[in-house]
């Protein structure tokens, strides 16, 4: 849960809230009450029919705006505090130790020593790696130069510079994948995980951002 705590902790703004789900951007309905943020007065209409959205950082001028089933959460700079929270969640996950089944060939690679669920008869190659939020399906091959679970490009100029976020989704591949060499697939971001589904094959040098399910 997100409360008023965690808020001001991340973004040094102090709101009298009530404890939220989830973030999210406008269109979100992954939790039944959902922080998001509104930087333009065209994107308010989508708070009318969205009722799982409860609370918008947004800015004074508009406040009035904002439909009453929603509090808003007036800040000058709301892209800038809608992302410094979700670094701010990112970076306050705490993973478990990695499990590595012991079928797995993993010479000359590298796994997360947390976070990391790699299942039976799995071949990471050498120079590969794999880090946190990342879990394999059993008879997946990883091939070398292959980069998995690591943040997307995903940056946002504010009022305070760029701010780069941390991503706090998961990535989630199944079994029988082959991912080839040099590939490079980032974890989920706000609330869409990455999904590769089972016998999925993927050619080299391919670059796959946070969010994308592939079957």
């Amino acid at each position: 849960m997100i409360d008023r705590d965690t808020i001001r902790a991340a973004t040094g703004h102090d709101f009298d809230i009530e404890p939220v789900a989830a973030v999210g951007d406008l269109y979100s309905r992954h939790a039944d009450s959902i922080l998001s943020y509104a930087v333009t007065a065209d994107l308010l209409p989508v708070l009318s029919w969205n009722d799982r959205i409860t609370h918008v950082f947004c800015a004074p001028k508009l406040v009035a705006e904002v439909p009453r089933h929603v509090q808003p959460l007036a800040c000058e700079d709301p892209l800038w505090a809608f992302f410094a929270l979700v670094d701010y969640l990112a970076g306050s996950r705490d993973f478990a130790q990695s499990v590595v089944d012991p079928t797995c060939r993993a010479d000359g690679s590298w796994v997360a020593p947390t976070g990391v669920q790699v299942g039976a008869d799995v071949t990471l190659q050498p120079f590969s790696s794999v880090y946190e939020a990342t879990t394999i399906g059993a008879g997946t091959l990883v091939r070398s130069g292959a980069v998995i679970g690591i943040d997307s490009f995903q940056h946002q100029r504010t009022s305070k510079g760029i701010i780069s976020p941390r991503h706090d989704g998961d990535l989630r591949i199944g079994e029988k994948v082959e991912i080839g060499a040099n590939c490079a697939i980032s974890r989920g971001f706000s609330y869409r995980d990455t999904i590769i589904a089972d016998e999925v094959k993927i050619d080299a040098n391919v670059s796959i951002s946070h969010g994308v399910e592939i079957g």
